[in-house]
């Protein structure tokens, strides 16, 4: 459900994309017809400078969804954390600002390489002062 949750944060921060919806029950069947819809509409769509910054400040605003709760275990946490540090990292290069950030996103390498011990609030912290780099 990581992947989901992140194509549903890209999908928000990007008008042009179809959206992905969380599913809100264990009936995946709407959750594939927005996957496959995303899948067809992204052959031909073609990212700019501005949307692909758009994703990635939609991404570093995330930080308040990174907090344990009945709805979100550690271990759920830890996912999101690796799929959104992965997307990050790719954002960066896409947007050749890797080497402003490189510190920053080093810290979010480092807080999902160590899957034993996730520490949540370090992650919340680390994608707060990657956040702060780019304003």
């Amino acid at each position: 459900m990581a992947l989901c949750w992140l194509l549903a944060k890209i999908t928000v921060a990007e008008p042009s994309l179809p959206k992905i919806l969380e599913p809100a029950s264990s009936n995946l069947q709407p959750l594939q017809e927005q996957a496959d819809n995303l899948a067809r509409h992204s052959v031909n769509w073609s990212p700019t400078a501005d949307s692909m910054m758009s994703i990635l400040q939609g991404l570093l605003e995330s930080d308040s969804e990174f907090v344990v709760s009945k709805e979100r275990t550690k271990e759920a946490l830890l996912y999101r954390a690796e799929r959104v540090s992965l997307a990050l990292e790719r954002l960066s290069v896409a947007l050749n600002l890797q080497s402003k950030v490189e510190k920053e996103l080093s810290a979010l390498r480092e807080d999902v390489r160590r899957r034993y011990d996730f520490d949540g609030v370090a992650f919340v912290q680390h994608l707060r002062a990657l956040r702060d780099k780019l304003r």
